[in-house]
């Protein structure tokens, strides 16, 4: 039996994985090849008689180099041979090289652009907030180009940008209450300037009144005047809040100077001032009020001589303001009420709760105003102040 094999259309059905031209077969028998595709003018270059298994080899023919690589086979002692060029294998290494440069450069720019959009994300809300802080150092509050940052973001940029926000609206709101402020103390300032006018106008036309009393020989209009002169003065001064008692049993007893003009032998009243007190400091306008308290409670509804005595004096560690009177007193309601601080005195308008709180507010909650009072029996008002030296 004989069978014939077509090599040459066997190989030809192999798949070329290089191409048309490339994966050359060739086979020999250890002595000649009985099959070549190769082309080769000789053969000699492929080693026929090595005694290797199977290997590799690089020949050159006509200019050209061949990767050669060759197996052998256990049946019949054949070798098998195929060659590739060089060219064809570089060939597809050098592309397989520029499509991986290329996809690499792809992956590079893409990585750059997208590594670019988060880096803005976080330094562009950052360079808004520090650009913004510098409109604010140079006094800009509008905060313009920056918004605020959402209330449901919680990165460390966001809460910074939460919280300068409600940092500037807050010295925004305090200028304003500032501005509004200073607006209203120049507007105060304008007009206590205006007001001064009047003042030294009365206070002109009084010494005309007061010289004129006097170089007619009228005694008692320029005691009242130079009295209501002496009232005016202090009431106006604002300078010193805080007196003497003995300047403010000089207020009283010029007010009670004008009462006495007034009412006559309706009113008398005693002024006793122990000489260890003197000195202590109280706040102004605290015992005029309350004689003009009396007078208004006691001496104008009563028919009877209103006396009214006026005493400072020392006990222990404190001392004791007394303005006293036996007018026809108080019932039940009314003292209620003053005792509760709701009665105003007439005149200039200070409450006793206006005095109770201004000594307090100097000496402490442990002192203020206290009354007494009865039916028929007269009202006492009591100050308690701690001893001070006055110096």
């Amino acid at each position: 039996v004989v069978i014939v094999a077509d090599l040459k259309r066997v190989i030809g059905d192999l798949p070329k994985d290089w191409g048309e031209g490339a994966g050359k077969i060739a086979m020999s028998d250890g002595q000649e090849l009985f099959f070549s595709e190769m082309p080769f003018s000789q053969t000699d270059g492929l080693r026929l008689s090595s005694h290797g298994e199977n290997g590799y080899d690089i020949v050159e023919e006509n200019g050209q180099r061949f990767f050669v690589s060759y197996v052998k086979s256990a049946y019949k002692n054949w070798t098998y041979w195929s060659l590739i060029p060089f060219d064809a294998m570089f060939s597809k290494i050098s592309a397989m090289k520029t499509i991986l440069i290329s996809l690499f450069i792809l992956f590079f720019l893409i990585a750059v652009l997208f590594g670019r959009k988060m880096a803005r994300g976080i330094t562009s809300p950052i360079e808004k907030l520090v650009a913004a802080m510098k409109n604010v150092q140079t006094g800009d509050f509008k905060l313009a180009p920056l918004t605020r940052a959402p209330s449901d973001r919680q990165d460390e940029v966001s809460v910074l940008n939460r919280n300068f926000f409600t940092m500037v609206e807050r010295i925004n709101e305090l200028i304003a209450e500032n501005y509004e402020k200073q607006l209203m103390l120049k507007e105060t300032e304008f007009r206590a300037l205006q007001a001064q006018i009047n003042p030294h106008f009365l206070y002109n036309t009084l010494e005309s009144i007061n010289w004129l009393a006097k170089t007619n020989r009228q005694p008692q209009i320029s005691k009242m005047t130079e009295s209501l002169g002496f009232l005016l003065r202090n009431a106006i001064n604002m300078k010193n809040d805080v007196v003497t008692i003995e300047e403010e049993a000089e207020i009283v007893l010029h007010y009670f100077t004008i009462q006495r003009f007034r009412f006559e032998e309706r009113f008398v009243f005693e002024l006793d001032i122990e000489p260890a007190v003197k000195k202590c400091r109280v706040p102004k306008l605290v015992l005029q009020p309350l004689a003009e308290n009396a007078i208004t409670y006691c001496l104008e509804p009563f028919i009877e001589p209103c006396h009214i005595h006026i005493k400072a004096c020392k006990k222990g560690g404190f001392v004791y303001l007394t303005v006293a009177d036996n007018g026809p007193g108080m019932d039940e309601d009314f003292l209620e009420k003053a005792r509760k601080k709701l009665v105003r005195t007439r005149g200039r308008g200070i409450g006793l709760q206006n005095i109770d709180e201004r000594i307090q507010l100097m000496f402490g909650k442990e002192y203020g105003l206290t009354i007494s009072s009865e039916k028929n029996k007269g009202t006492e008002m009591l100050i308690k102040i701690p001893f001070q030296s006055g110096v």
